[in-house]
């Protein structure tokens, strides 16, 4: 189904809405049960487009909803089948999601992604999903932890090795590869090894290069976080002033702490997961937005911030799980002030970008004379080199100058730019 087809059939699950209470409120007894949606009303509206859902294929979604409830027709015999408020939005979802796949996915599969877009699901099979991946996840960490040295074990070691020549199954070490020799590759996945395990200590213990630095860098490099540090243009400052090698020990012995190894988010209530999952996913969006933004604007790898579309995006249900797990547990530490920080600076920064990047947009069409100062090749030059930065910074001073009548007329055609 396409997104037009999808959105009109969300449209009409609103319209009908209203006449659907009045249809069952003649039918039977709607007391207590305000928006809930008679079975053939449910029917109606998603089979108006191209979804084709059938009573079996209906009963075969019910796990999936708060239960339905029967309710006895007011005045004559037989009863009507209920659906909570919300069940159209959610079985043209999960037709969207199938698309022309023949083959359903699992429930539960199908549960997280709907309740990951903000969706009413059962949260039975969200903690069935939560419950496997807390399993997964203990017992990876044990296959990669040695008992007796507290280091990475032989099993750890050899997936390293492996890295260097075989097949890669994820998309974050595939574009890590893109990014650097794949010999140094087994470096990279070391780290990541060394910091979920908690032995993480330094980059200068990782043997392969001679100094801590080159390490660093072959990292940062890895990670396209290299411009993070580079001084910057506009008045924007750099976001990774701090030592890595001291941030990654840190997160080190925060995976490796006990409180973390006993986050059980099943003991967590549903509110606290919903809640959780609201945050995380509004942060996610965020960053994808802003990464997409900035590399729309400013080139790939502009300011150390264009990685995050790619690794959001390469994101299945268990990274979810971890991502998930790990943000409740820092909700309940001491840097929950620090997330609210991160998650306001982020709703208020945001609009700011996507505004900036929409006056990009409209100065290719309406001041291409100064679109052809604002490319990406221009901004990456003045990036790297302070000198460029200098001419870049005496360029637009200069336009500015000899198009001020026009610069005018463009602000009063476009007040909402303004920032």
């Amino acid at each position: 189904m396409g997104k037009r087809a999808y959105y009109r059939n969300l449209r009409l699950s609103v319209l009908g809405a209203s006449r659907m209470v009045i249809r069952n409120a003649v039918d039977c007894n709607l007391s207590g049960y305000s928006g809930w949606i008679a079975k053939s009303d449910l029917l109606g509206i998603v089979n108006q487009g191209d979804c084709g859902v059938s009573e079996t294929q209906l009963k075969r979604l019910h796990p999936l909803f708060k239960t339905p409830i029967r309710q006895k027709r007011l005045g004559r015999k037989g009863t009507v089948t209920l659906y909570p408020p919300g069940s159209p939005e959610l079985v043209l979802a999960i037709c969207r999601m199938n698309g022309t796949k023949k083959k359903t996915p699992p429930l539960r599969y199908i549960a997280w992604h709907l309740w990951w877009q903000g969706l009413p699901v059962s949260m039975k099979l969200i903690r069935q999903v939560l419950g496997e991946s807390e399993h997964e996840w203990l017992d990876t960490l044990k296959k990669l932890r040695d008992k007796k040295s507290n280091g990475l074990s032989t099993f750890a070691l050899d997936i390293m090795r492996k890295s260097q020549s075989a097949p890669l199954h994820t998309k974050f070490l595939t574009s890590i590869s893109r990014r650097i020799l794949r010999s140094k590759l087994p470096l990279i996945v070391r780290t990541v090894f060394e910091v979920v395990t908690g032995s993480f200590e330094s980059f200068q213990l990782i043997s392969g290069l001679k100094t801590n630095d080159d390490v660093e860098q072959l990292f940062e490099r890895g990670l396209n976080i290299e411009e993070a540090r580079t001084p910057r243009i506009l008045g924007l400052k750099t976001w990774l002033d701090s030592d890595l090698d001291e941030e990654l020990r840190n997160l080190s012995k925060l995976m490796s702490s006990y409180e973390f190894s006993n986050t059980y988010v099943l003991r967590a209530s549903n509110t606290t997961l919903n809640k959780a999952r609201g945050e995380l996913v509004e942060l996610l969006n965020g960053l994808k937005a802003l990464s997409g933004a900035i590399q729309s604007m400013f080139g790939k790898g502009a300011f150390g911030l264009t990685h995050y579309s790619t690794l959001i995006e390469g994101m299945g249900m268990r990274e979810q799980c971890l991502a998930l797990r790990l943000w409740i547990f820092l909700r309940k530490s001491k840097l929950r002030k620090g997330m609210d920080i991160m998650l306001s600076s982020l709703r208020e920064d945001l609009p700011k970008v996507l505004k900036l990047e929409t006056f990009f947009r409209i100065i290719r069409v309406e001041l291409p004379w100064l679109a052809k100062e604002f490319t990406p090749g221009k901004f990456l030059a003045a990036l790297a080199r302070p000198i460029k930065a200098k001419r870049f910074h005496e360029r637009l001073a200069k336009l500015r100058f000899d198009h001020e009548q026009e610069l005018d007329e463009f602000w009063r055609r476009h007040p909402e730019l303004a920032i």
